[in-house]
């Protein structure tokens, strides 16, 4: 996630951090697993480019591609 993102998550209340690992995105999927985070939010290039986020549920696998505040929204009633 871009620390622009984590940002606006954590001014809106929601907890987030970042990999500063730079691991790949199942590593981090693990690692969201293993400490029961039920969303992640994804910002890769193709995200960046279109001022979006790919919200995934870790519990169901669904993923869809929302805007930050759309997002905020949507962890915020989840």
């Amino acid at each position: 996630m871009s620390p622009t993102a984590a940002s606006s998550l954590r001014a809106a209340g929601i907890p987030a951090e970042t990999d500063l690992n730079e691991r790949n995105l199942r590593k981090q999927f693990d690692h969201a697993n293993a400490l029961l985070i039920p969303f992640v939010a994804i910002v890769g290039q193709r995200e960046s480019e279109g001022k979006l986020v790919t919200l995934r549920d870790m519990g169901s696998g669904k993923e869809e591609q929302l805007t930050l505040e759309s997002a905020i929204l949507r962890l915020k009633g989840a």
